[in-house]
């Protein structure tokens, strides 16, 4: 059975989905140990709250991951046929503007992201020249123009075929 962009894409959300909480209550003890009484929390991600780039349904689960394929590009060389491509995963959490620990809250999720990934190449059978790169984290307006969200995750490279 070919290897294609559908199975990449199940085998990370797979690696990352089983991984993600576990890897920001390491972040979150670690930060701990080293901050003490004076660290926050980072809410988890429910189990629930994972939605694809063409999922339609309202969200209403704070914070939430949101994925999908950023770029997929077929390339040849040598009469063999080849897929470049970039998935990306992202965290989006509520701001109200008061948070004053949002933003280290962001690289926290980054992190956790980029350590799941980064540890779990191997897993990723037939992905090539895996690498991964951080998105910093930006502001999103829901629709309403009132609601505002801070958003930030990684965004993964490779070449599969």
């Amino acid at each position: 059975m070919k290897y294609d962009l559908e199975r990449l894409l199940d085998d990370l959300l797979a690696i990352v989905k089983t991984n993600l909480n576990t890897k920001i209550n390491e972040i979150q003890a670690e930060k701990t140990t080293l901050l003490g009484q004076g660290n926050f929390a980072v809410p988890l991600i429910d189990d629930n709250a994972w939605f694809d780039s063409l999922d339609e349904r309202t969200v209403n689960f704070d914070p939430y991951v949101y994925y999908g394929v950023n770029d997929n590009r077929v390339i040849e060389q040598a009469g063999a046929e080849a897929s470049e491509v970039q998935i990306f995963f992202t965290v989006v959490l509520h701001y109200d503007g008061s948070d004053t620990a949002m933003f280290r809250k962001m690289l926290r999720y980054i992190r956790a992201l980029q350590e799941i990934v980064s540890e779990n190449f191997d897993a990723i059978q037939c992905a090539s020249n895996l690498t991964v790169s951080t998105m910093t984290p930006v502001d999103l307006k829901d629709l309403d123009g009132d609601t505002f969200h801070k958003i930030g995750g990684v965004v993964i490279n490779t070449s599969i075929g």
